[in-house]
């Protein structure tokens, strides 16, 4: 298939859940940069890139800069380290008491972080079965 009849595919209303993958992928990395950085998991954009994603410490400035998108491989380790975080919060004795406010809002930006991210890569399954069909 050409690019010019793959982009119509994609560009027709009746595939509405298409979106441009590259865009989101980009995004939700540097959203989750955010929450790491946040919720202090990571100081800096070197330790995210080392510690979480298992790349060089210049791995996400030089996404930033070059403006690409990361790969889903990459998605995936940070999806897998998020609920890792996650489960690890939730199995703190002090979770979910009234004075673990910090505790508790760490998980609850995980969670929604980890959402994210699932919802990103289900939508890019489904665009990719949508495109082969």
């Amino acid at each position: 298939m050409r690019y010019q009849e793959v982009q119509s595919e994609i560009s027709n209303p009746a595939y509405p859940l298409l979106v441009n993958q590259d865009d989101n992928y980009f995004y939700v990395l540097n959203l989750a940069y955010f929450v790491y950085h946040k919720v202090k998991l990571v100081k800096d954009q070197h330790q995210f890139s080392v510690r979480v994603l298992g790349k060089a410490p210049s791995y996400l400035s030089c996404m930033k800069a070059r403006n690409r998108t990361p790969s889903r491989h990459v998605m995936e380790r940070l999806l897998k380290d998020a609920k890792y975080q996650t489960s690890s919060i939730a199995s703190n004795n002090h979770f979910g008491a009234e004075y673990s406010i910090q505790l508790n809002n760490t998980h609850k930006q995980l969670q929604a972080l980890v959402h994210a991210i699932e919802q990103t890569l289900f939508v890019d399954e489904e665009c990719s079965s949508v495109v082969e069909s």
